[in-house]
C-alpha cells in the first residue's frame, strides 16, 4: 500500500471507531434511562416522629433577699 491511502485509511477506521463508541454509549444512557422510568418507585419508610421531651426551664425568681451581715460580695451572671 502506498502512504497516502494507508493514511486515509487509518483515519477513517479511526473516526468511525470513535462514532461507533458514541453510539454505543448513547444508546448505553438511553436503555438506562429507559429501564429506570418503567421501573417501579422504592418507597422509602415514613419516619416515625417522636416527642422530644422539652427541657423545663427553671422559673426565674423576682425578687431575693440578702443579709449583708452574712454575704461580703454579690456575684450576677447576665443570663440571655
Amino acid at each position: 500500500m502506498n502512504f497516502p491511502l494507508s493514511f486515509f485509511l487509518g483515519f477513517i477506521c479511526t473516526a468511525g471507531l470513535f462514532v461507533l463508541c458514541y453510539i454505543l454509549v448513547i444508546g448505553a444512557k438511553t436503555l438506562l434511562f429507559a429501564v429506570k422510568k418503567f421501573l417501579p418507585k422504592k418507597e422509602l419508610p415514613v419516619p416515625v416522629e417522636v416527642e422530644k421531651p422539652t427541657p423545663k426551664k427553671p422559673k426565674t425568681v423576682k425578687s431575693i433577699e440578702i443579709d449583708p451581715a452574712f454575704v461580703d460580695k454579690i456575684y450576677v451572671k447576665k443570663s440571655s
